[in-house]
């Protein structure tokens, strides 16, 4: 094995890109010319984003006993995960006095081959394997839209089956080697890969990009890309804690243990130790657990999870707020969760798309349009008669413009002449006529603008 000092050039353009590429023990003679195919996806993000250089500085100021080093392997050499070309090792220092491999790795976050402390060691470029995480993140992307035109071309257009088709075709994606580095992604927040679920989610709804996450989450029922990388995690845990003592990652599992309890406090989430950054996950989600004592129960992880889901409901925002009280009731539960009736009960895609713009609040009303101009809520009146807000309330109940669609469809309004709350009127069982009773909506107020 040759080690590599890393890539410090390129050429070319698209396709066509090569790096150059250096190895210790090398001059300059014999450096090489690769394309991105031959060369490891995680020395590829050091090189885009600058963490080459970050690296170099860091490493001559860090001690033995924290560093790393990334080894790509010359083309033709055998690697010590016994795979060809394009194989990444990642060594403590110490351990490169040793000879010892710590981890091989032939994409982001796969840990194929386990040394000393291979969960323990600090990684010190500028996110970790997180850095790695936006091309599982692209690779989803491609997954996603794949899965979209195999279900048009075969004219599938069930919600229901789109959103248990993403679950097996394209969240394995966007969670391969999620064990490894989902901790940091779940503790600092927003990530490339939950865009990916919230924009097939939003697609399937046909609502704006500005529809809010946990509004597109609580009307599909599905849950946040967090919760399943927090299960997937734990999986992986209880698999650890459940091995024979003398297994090589039961070890390296007890060796990282060991490592986070001896950490120094005030490291950068990156530089934690990977047992610390999973048991400030399980700290977050409610569940602190000793991770040597197996004692991680699944049912009590995933009950936590979803009720500390429901629970951020009540600090969301203000169009949050209004969404739960004009169509969920004024609160959102556990036994309530999951997709609204009108998904499976309205099989026409244009009324169904109709009926969630009224929900979600991503619709064509000057309450949503105006918000675009920056005008306050009194500021936005119905263009048809003057109401001071033009909002979905006023379309079911008092503009004159859909007076006529009132009376055809006069089996979605009681008799008694008492109008229901917005939330009962939304809810009621006649879905599919009122989906369809939004796109005429929609229709006449297109048809009164374009006069």
């Amino acid at each position: 094995m040759q080690r590599s000092e890393g890539l410090i050039d390129q050429r070319g353009r698209g396709s066509s890109t090569v790096y150059r590429c250096r190895f210790l023990g090398y001059g300059e003679g014999a450096d090489l010319w690769l394309p991105a195919s031959q060369i490891s996806e995680m020395a590829l993000v050091a090189w885009r984003r600058g963490g080459q250089r970050e690296w170099r500085q860091r490493q001559a100021s860090q001690p033995a006993s924290q560093g790393y080093t990334l080894v790509t392997h010359r083309p033709g050499t055998p690697c010590s995960s016994g795979r060809g070309r394009g194989g990444v090792a990642i060594y403590t220092r110490s351990s490169l006095l040793a000879g010892d491999s710590l981890a091989a790795s032939a994409g982001p976050g796969s840990v194929e081959g386990l040394g000393p402390n291979p969960c323990g060691v600090h990684m010190h470029c500028r996110q970790s394997f997180v850095s790695a995480a936006s091309f599982t993140a692209e690779a989803g992307r491609r997954a996603m839209h794949g899965l979209r035109r195999r279900l048009a071309a075969n004219g599938l257009e069930d919600p229901m089956l789109s959103m248990r088709a993403f679950k097996t075709y394209v969240l394995p994606v966007l969670s391969y080697g999620a064990e490894i580095w989902a901790p940091q992604l779940i503790l600092q927040g927003k990530s490339a890969a939950q865009q990916v679920q919230l924009e097939h989610l939003r697609g399937l709804l046909g609502v704006r990009d500005s529809a809010p996450a946990l509004t597109v989450l609580a009307e599909t029922g599905q849950l946040p890309l967090p919760i399943y990388w927090t299960l997937q995690l734990a999986r992986f845990v209880r698999s650890l804690q459940r091995m024979d003592g003398d297994r090589v990652a039961r070890l390296a599992f007890m060796d990282s243990i060991a490592l986070a309890a001896t950490a120094e406090t005030g490291l950068a989430l990156a530089r934690q130790p990977w047992a610390a950054q999973v048991g400030l996950v399980f700290e977050a989600a409610g569940i602190p657990s000793d991770l040597a004592d197996g004692t991680l129960g699944m049912p009590e992880l995933t009950a936590a999870l979803l009720a500390r889901h429901i629970d951020s409901y009540a600090a969301a925002s203000v169009k949050v707020q209004r969404y739960i009280e004009s169509v969920r009731g004024g609160s959102v539960t556990a036994q309530t969760y999951g997709p609204a009736s009108y998904m499976t009960a309205v099989p026409v895609r244009r009324h169904r798309r109709r009926l969630a713009q009224w929900r979600t609040g991503s619709h064509w009303l000057a309450e949503e349009t105006g918000r675009w101009q920056g005008l306050l809520r009194e500021q936005r009146p119905c263009p048809h008669c003057h109401n001071p807000l033009e909002d979905v309330r006023h379309v079911v109940y008092d503009c004159p413009l859909y007076a006529e669609l009132r009376q055809e469809f006069g089996d979605l309004f009681p008799s008694t002449g008492i109008m229901p709350g917005l939330a009962e009127f939304l809810c009621q069982d006649s879905q599919g006529r009122l989906a369809k009773f939004a796109d005429r909506c929609f229709d006449a107020h297109a048809a009164a603008l374009a006069q």
